[in-house]
């Protein structure tokens, strides 16, 4: 299966919880890498649950020596230009306060932005736009 078609049924919407309560599901993925955590606004869990949504699709092999940290991406599979990028390509991408990683959607050359279907986009599993600037790579598992 499709990992964006995977996410989009099973995760989308995904939310943290803000305050003394928390997301059990975001919580318990972030434990498996952070086991003191105690809360899911803790620690940026983009990378972390593209893991394990990875994991659960049984292709955990094509993703070998990617860690919680975003920037980990840019060396799984094989790097692709933004005319050739395709609906599911990995996106590792710059933003305030660190990288980012997530699935490809789509472009709006007009507007000089990307779709991202990722988790940590407004505390949430989203589809959000981003800039074309802040691309750091796309890459495509193979």
């Amino acid at each position: 299966m499709n990992a964006v078609i995977y996410i989009l049924s099973k995760y989308y919407g995904l939310k943290e919880i803000i305050g003394a309560e928390y997301s059990p599901t975001i919580l318990n993925w972030i434990k498996k890498y952070f086991p003191k955590t105690k809360d899911d606004e803790e620690v940026p869990y983009c990378s972390i649950a593209l893991i394990e949504v990875f994991k659960e699709l049984g292709i955990a092999d094509k993703i070998v020596g990617t860690n919680p940290a975003a920037i980990s991406w840019i060396k799984v599979g094989d790097s692709v230009e933004l005319s050739d990028a395709v609906l599911g390509d990995i996106v590792v991408l710059k933003r305030v306060g660190g990288n980012h990683v997530g699935l490809f959607v789509r472009q709006n050359l007009k507007r000089d932005v990307i779709y991202v279907l990722g988790f940590n986009q407004s505390n949430s599993c989203s589809i959000v736009e981003f800039p074309i600037n802040s691309l750091l790579d796309i890459r495509r598992l193979t």
